[in-house]
């Protein structure tokens, strides 16, 4: 057979709570997210497999394509054009042989969400696969600046990891394919409430820890230097933060370590719809997340998903979208007495 299968994760059932001051209208914003059922999980084994640059795996002249796009080619225009690349990288020379290898990415890979939430979580599940020592593994990555970035935290399973640039390809006896442990936007409770524990652990043993701490508890994260995704009158709501005691944070203008000192010791962290929700992942149970999220946007429930994972209190409040298309790429209008309203239901 070209690829063996294990077992890995046995199916799982996964109960969640109605968000926090949910109104009657908005229930169907969440009705799908209430109870998910995750199916069995297999690993595969690939002997005598290729990692390409362009982040496809391959036997031979073969390409694996489906393990980079477990739920479907989501770009022909991305597909084609790694094809392209990896077709060139397979008739190129080979740089390295290694032993044993991970392959822990998929197509949603690339962004600080996906890494936190997919990526990650796959980690931590096989820490606790009976057989794998993770220390006898080497993770590979294409070589760009966001896997660079983010790869030491890698660093808390001990693997090492092997940067592969674009036209390059690496040869691994035994590469070890993970994937996703749950559909993307969900997550095993299990799993996610361990990494935590584990991620600040290390981030302590690093010194991340002594980084200059947010002192202020209440933290709203502002999407203003984001290139799409903002509240377009996002000013009109700063008085009223202000007044509840929050501090705006921009996260483009900290580092990761600064990022993860400021959320720490959060009681309260709002924001839209976007990757600084992830910050999530630092607070202690029962701490309130409260995300500005599109009206009628039933499908983006990720951060609703994550808070409930890691025993967090959830709450939502409603933002308009001032364009058609996706919530990913549209901007928001908010209305400032509605929200000073929320507010006061929240905190008064």
């Amino acid at each position: 057979m070209t690829i063996r299968e294990i077992s890995f994760l046995e199916s799982e059932n996964v109960k969640r709570n109605v968000p926090r001051l949910l109104k009657e209208e908005d229930k169907q914003l969440f009705e799908k997210e209430l109870f998910r059922t995750f199916s069995e999980v297999k690993l595969y084994v690939l002997s005598h497999a290729f990692f390409l640059g362009s982040g496809f795996v391959a036997k031979g002249i073969r390409i694996f394509f489906g393990f980079f796009y477990p739920y479907g080619i989501i770009s022909w225009k991305d597909f084609f054009l790694r094809m392209g690349v990896a077709i060139l990288s397979l008739f190129g020379k080979r740089k390295e042989n290694y032993e044993n290898g991970l392959y822990i990415i998929d197509c949603f890979s690339g962004s600080f969400f996906h890494w936190f939430g997919d990526v990650l979580q796959r980690m931590e599940a096989l820490n606790k696969t009976e057989g794998i020592l993770l220390k006898n593994y080497v993770v590979f990555l294409p070589d760009k600046p966001y896997f660079r970035r983010l790869a030491p935290l890698l660093e808390v399973y001990t693997p090492q990891v092997v940067f592969v640039k674009i036209f390059e390809k690496i040869f691994c006896k035994h590469l070890l394919i993970v994937p996703p442990v749950a559909p993307t936007g969900n997550y095993r409770p299990v799993l996610m409430k361990n990494m935590r524990e584990r991620m600040l652990m290390f981030i302590d043993s690093q010194s991340v820890g002594n980084e200059k701490r947010n002192q202020n508890k209440r933290i709203y994260i502002s999407r203003k230097k984001a290139p799409r995704r903002r509240l377009v009158n996002e000013e009109d709501i700063f008085p009223i933060l202000q007044k509840y005691g929050f501090e705006i944070l921009i996260m483009e203008d900290l580092s990761l370590k600064e990022q993860i000192a400021a959320v720490q010791g959060a009681e309260v962290l709002m924001g839209l719809h976007g990757a600084g929700l992830t910050h999530m992942l630092w607070m202690k149970e029962k701490a309130r997340v409260v995300e500005l999220r599109g009206e009628k946007d039933d499908s983006n429930n990720c951060f609703f998903a994550l808070a409930e994972a890691l025993a967090l209190s959830y709450f939502y409040f409603l933002v308009k979208p001032i364009q058609k298309g996706p919530t990913q790429e549209v901007d928001f209008f908010i209305d400032a007495q509605a929200f000073e309203l929320f507010m006061k239901r929240m905190f008064d």
